[in-house]
Formats: C-alpha cells, sequence, structure tokens
C-alpha cells in the first residue's frame, strides 16, 4: 500500500474567551414589576404581567402630574418697623 500524503495541518489559533459584559443596574420599571408581580398572587398568572403594566402606567401618570403642578413659592416674611 501506498501511502498516501496528506496536506500539513495548520494550527488553529484558540479563540479567546469571550467577554463578559457588566451586568446592569436594574431600571425603576424592573423593580417596580419584581415588587408588583409578587403581590399578585391572587391574580391568574397569565394576567400578572397585564395588570403590572397597568399598575405601573397608573404610576408614571401620577409622576408626571406632580412634576407638571406648579409650585407655590413661599411667601416673604414681613417684617415689624
Amino acid at each position: 500500500m501506498e501511502e498516501v500524503p496528506q496536506p500539513e495541518q495548520q494550527e488553529q489559533p484558540i479563540a479567546e474567551a469571550p467577554k463578559t459584559k457588566a451586568k446592569r443596574a436594574p431600571s425603576a420599571y424592573n423593580l417596580f414589576i419584581k415588587d408588583t408581580y409578587k403581590t399578585l398572587s391572587d391574580v391568574p398568572t397569565n394576567e400578572r404581567f397585564k395588570r403590572c403594566s397597568e399598575l405601573w402606567k397608573e404610576k408614571k401618570q401620577k409622576e408626571l402630574e406632580e412634576a407638571n403642578k406648579p409650585k407655590k413659592k413661599p411667601r416673604a416674611k414681613k417684617t415689624k418697623k
């Protein structure tokens, strides 16, 4: 039997391990959902996120209304003469 010449095997460069991303801090929405989801145990599972999103919208609307309210300016104190 004749030996069949084999092509030289090239060494493959070792793949670098993928860089791990830093984990982001949870947003206000994430924290709200995490807390609210637990409290809605009486609501069926398929309705929980729907109810959570409704509560989030209500909360955000209240915050917007409060932020847009005109703020009362403090009155200057009267001084006695």
